[in-house]
């Protein structure tokens, strides 16, 4: 089980689970020229962010919030802190 504090579920993965050739290819077909930073899923009740690292290219960061006691941008920004410190 991953840990779990005040709601909110850490994770850090391999990137070989994660597949988002599709929204690679999405992006290329409309002709933009950027990087994915993060994907969000909305759900009723919760948030799952995940942050690709761009530290380590195999590896992203997966956090699922409570929608009611999290605050979007602040998680995105320490996700954003925890990318750049993440060592492996």
């Amino acid at each position: 089980m991953p840990p779990i504090k005040d709601g909110i579920i850490w994770l850090i993965w391999s990137s070989s689970h994660l597949k988002h050739d599709r929204k690679i290819k999405a992006m290329q077909s409309l002709g933009l020229r950027d990087n994915i930073e993060d994907i969000l899923f909305s759900l009723g009740q919760q948030y799952h962010l995940i942050k690709l690292s761009s530290n380590h290219p195999d590896l992203f960061l997966y956090l699922v919030l409570n929608r009611e006691q999290s605050n979007l941008a602040l998680a995105r920004y320490k996700l954003n802190q925890l990318n750049e410190a993440l060592k492996v």
